[in-house]
């Protein structure tokens, strides 16, 4: 496991083509939210849950799984549907005002697309969460060539499906890609499709699992330029 810094990252890009991030907690600044939307979730239905336990496993899965993950092991009575709805109201209640990308995002995308270097995003955030996102960022729509979802591929990460297809779109070979990860179930997704899986460590949760699973750690974008 290396450190990425601003040198060895150049020398990194030489051999590259194309790169995949994914998006909450990696260019979205947008994990804190869910956990506050979870808080009020399990306290508005009096259940003390390992929130830990919780958040890990349910990272990664796209979000009619977790609301189905949530519904099958609480043994709640409200559906998946309405358990999805009711997160996602929340969600874009506080979407346009609270939730933003890491700073140094768009500097970043921008130095890549200085460098030929193509652009996806591979992310079980849902199409509609995309479309409002890239409304808000115009300049990040320009960078990103494709956008795959989870739930287009029809696998969840540690599946490394989402990434496969996003390299694919782009005519690029995994050896010829990095993938942009926060997540243990992501980072083994990045591993699994044969592309340099780098880890971004927005925070410390679960960090000796994501060393193990990354070729590469940073902590913040900024780094990079």
């Amino acid at each position: 496991m290396t450190q990425l810094s601003k040198s060895n990252f150049t020398s990194l890009l030489s051999k590259i083509k194309a790169v995949v991030f994914d998006l909450d907690g990696t260019l979205l600044n947008s994990l804190d939210m869910w956990k506050i939307i979870d808080s009020n979730f399990f306290t508005s239905r009096q259940l003390k849950i390992d929130y830990e336990h919780y958040f890990n496993t349910t990272m990664g899965m796209t979000l009619p799984q977790r609301a189905r993950y949530t519904q099958t092991t609480y043994n709640l009575s409200d559906s998946p549907e309405q358990i999805y709805d009711e997160w996602f109201a929340q969600y874009f209640a506080e979407f346009d005002s609270k939730i933003n990308l890491f700073k140094g995002v768009l500097e970043f995308t921008t130095f890549l697309k200085s460098k030929n270097v193509k652009m996806a995003l591979g992310t079980a955030t849902p199409m509609s969460v995309i479309k409002r996102l890239l409304v808000k960022y115009p300049l990040l729509s320009e960078h990103l060539e494709h956008t795959v979802t989870c739930d287009e591929v029809g696998s969840s990460k540690p599946n490394p499906a989402v990434f496969n297809e996003a390299m694919k779109r782009m005519g690029a070979k995994p050896e010829e890609c990095l993938v942009f990860e926060d997540s243990v179930n992501g980072l083994k997704a990045a591993k699994a499709s044969g592309a340099t899986p780098i880890c971004i460590l927005t925070d410390e949760d679960q960090k000796a699992e994501k060393m193990e699973q990354a070729q590469y750690w940073f902590t913040s974008w900024v780094e990079l330029l």
